[in-house]
């Protein structure tokens, strides 16, 4: 009797232990669901929220006329219309997204960034905002010239929202990303236009507030400067900062955002992951080129017919030894035995599809502007100095000077590697280095165009100088004539395949100006393999 009620007092313990740890499991489970509501309702907490938001511009001047057209009694609201910059834009930007904001030039980036800013109020729709904006839109718009920069950082901080504690405690961390440590007390008149951008960049980006807009700000500094800007990303990202930053750099914005949104005169055309996002936008660049080619090359006949019976004097000398054909349907210089700028791009694009490109001797880069117009990463160099500082301002921070004897690369870092018409510039026992350097920095193709002299054996070639061309024109400096065979044994002594059946592609291929001087070379199947396993 007595061991069956001791059986009962331990059942009865039993029972009451496993019903406390019931319930202290599913109060855990009820914390644990409640941390994690939270926790997504915090996520998706929209920071910034647009309703079919859209901004008109008055562009007639109906509204401000000027001084001139209200004494004169002239009204120009017939001959402009009203300009919508962004129309019926929905867009929703939760706590701690990164955000990009693509598209072609005048799609109304910088606009829907202004909106985003309340820097202009929208003409339609609604724009809410939850929390501060750091806007880097209109950088260094506060800072006094005649000020050094250590005051400008603590007066531009103020305008920020920071105190003056706060921003000594962060001297040290803003001057590191702008680099400009030995010039902190120097007057701002003094340093140049990159290095006060850089320094409102990295006093911005030291502020408190949880929103951050960025329009184009990385494409004033260099690769190191890149590179603390990642880290300073980082750490926003680690705080949940809400970033959004429109502009250009296809590649830095796949890397940084959780999605991209795409404008195309100022529609939201698609928002979504970024690699998706970027495909879309690079066929849509691309389907515009082949529009614009198409109506050039429908003029093609007529203006060929035009050019040959114009006089000398229409062709103008150009700082590279080339020039500048007034009646060219693209409107801008091409070489002048070679392949003009809109053909070669067209040409590396369809045959070669790469990610990532180099034009040596790129002149004034219109190569590589026609090609990151078609999303491609495309870089350029070239000896003249004049050249790189005359270069558009869309591609000249991707131009650099220097010599095809040195590229400024590290090893397999292009996709392909053009050279129109810039190895003949130099002497014999250059070739060969030139050859290594550029089969250093490609991962596959070297694409060139050269002069050649009639004959198949491998050892004729000779130097002419001050060569006539076919219009008469003398070329400064020496050419190297020589013929097809001694070239390709040139590349072929330094490890490069040929690829003749792509030429015969390039010679088919009409559109392209003399394809009888087109060279395509190849690393080797072994090399490829080694460098993809590295």
């Amino acid at each position: 009797m007595g061991g069956f009620r001791s059986c009962s007092i331990f059942s009865a313990a039993a029972d009451n232990l496993l019903q406390d740890i019931q319930e202290k499991i599913a109060a855990f489970c009820g914390l644990y669901l409640k941390i994690r509501k939270s926790s997504e309702n915090r996520k998706h907490k929209k920071m910034i929220e647009l309703k079919n938001a859209g901004k008109m511009y008055d562009v007639s001047g109906r509204n401000n006329p000027s001084i001139f057209s209200s004494i004169i009694g002239r009204n120009n609201s017939s001959n402009s219309p009203s300009l919508w910059a962004v129309r019926n834009i929905s867009l929703n930007i939760g706590m701690g997204e990164f955000v990009g904001i693509i598209g072609e030039n005048g799609s109304g980036k910088t606009t829907l960034l202004r909106l985003i800013a309340g820097i202009t109020k929208p003409t339609t729709g609604k724009v809410r905002i939850k929390g501060e904006v750091a806007s880097l839109l209109e950088l260094g718009i506060t800072f006094q010239p005649e000020l050094t920069a250590r005051e400008n950082i603590y007066l531009y901080g103020v305008v920020m929202g920071l105190t003056r504690p706060e921003i000594g405690d962060r001297l040290g961390r803003i001057t590191g990303l702008a680099g400009i440590g030995k010039f902190l007390d120097t007057r701002l008149a003094e340093l140049s236009t990159g290095m006060c951008v850089r320094l409102a960049f990295a006093i911005a980006m030291h502020s408190d507030s949880p929103i951050i807009l960025i329009d184009e700000a990385l494409a004033v500094g260099d690769i190191n400067f890149e590179k603390r800007c990642m880290d300073v990303f980082s750490r926003l990202r680690a705080e949940r900062r809400t970033v959004v930053i429109a502009g250009h750099d296809i590649n830095n914005i796949e890397r940084l955002c959780d999605r991209v949104a795409l404008l195309e005169k100022g529609r939201l055309v698609a928002v979504g992951k970024p690699k998706k996002i970027i495909k879309i936008y690079k066929r849509m660049m691309g389907k515009k080129s082949e529009r614009e080619s198409r109506k050039i090359k429908r003029y093609r006949t007529d203006i060929a017919y035009f050019r040959n019976s114009v006089k000398k004097g229409f062709y103008v000398r150009d700082y590279f030894d080339r020039h500048k054909d007034v009646t060219k349907e693209s409107g801008y210089p091409h070489y002048r035995d070679g392949v003009p700028f809109e053909e070669q791009a067209n040409f590396i694009a369809e045959y070669f599809s790469p990610e990532k490109a180099l034009d040596v001797g790129c002149a004034k880069g219109f190569t590589v502007k026609r090609l990151r117009e078609r999303g491609i990463d495309a870089y350029g160099i070239d000896i003249s100095a004049y050249a790189v500082s005359s270069a558009p301002k869309s591609v000249k921070q991707f131009i650099k000077k220097a010599d095809i004897l040195s590229i400024p690369w590290p090893d397999n870092q292009f996709d392909v590697v053009s050279c129109i018409e810039t190895m003949e510039h130099l002497h014999p026992k250059e070739i060969d280095k030139a050859i290594r350097e550029m089969k250093r920095v490609t991962k596959d193709y070297i694409f060139l165009t050269m002069p050649l002299i009639a004959g198949e054996g491998s050892s004729r070639w000779r130097i002419s100088r001050l060569p006539t061309d076919s219009r008469g024109m003398p070329h400064h400096g020496h050419w190297i004539y020589a013929t097809r065979r001694w070239w390709i044994d040139r590349f072929r002594e330094q490890g490069l395949e040929r690829c003749p059946e792509m030429e015969q592609r390039a010679i088919r291929k009409k559109s392209l100006e003399y394809p009888e001087k087109v060279f395509i070379f190849r690393k080797n199947q072994e090399k490829r393999q080694n460098m993809r396993g590295k």
